[in-house]
């Protein structure tokens, strides 16, 4: 008796083992389907954005258009010395061929 209730024992206990090494998948639940339910909010509005870069090459544009006016500024400038400069030594070979040489020297004192 004792030994035919371990023979079914180790005989239980080793179909156990067998069936444990064999895979048992869970069945899938029997879940519907998701369906989202309608909004009642109303849709977004699109709103126009400034960016920071957008502003900032604004600036740059700006600031670029400045200095080429002052570059242009300071070439009409420099130009209109240059013309000046010209008429002016133009104006002291004139003088100096035309005037008489007593002129001349009191001429000289006053550039």
């Amino acid at each position: 008796m004792h030994s035919a209730a371990f023979e079914e024992k180790k005989y239980e206990e080793k179909m156990n083992q067998e069936n444990a090494k064999i895979f048992h998948a869970q069945p899938l639940p029997n879940l519907q389907p998701f369906i989202p339910a309608k909004s009642n909010r109303p849709l977004t509005t699109c709103e126009n954005v400034i960016l920071n870069s957008d502003i900032r090459a604004e600036e740059r544009r700006r600031f670029d258009e400045q200095l080429k006016q002052k570059e242009r500024n300071a070439l009409a400038a420099k130009e209109e010395l240059r013309r000046q400069e010209e008429v002016n030594k133009r104006y002291f070979i004139f003088n100096f061929i035309l005037l008489p040489k007593s002129s001349r020297n009191s001429y000289r004192l006053f550039i």
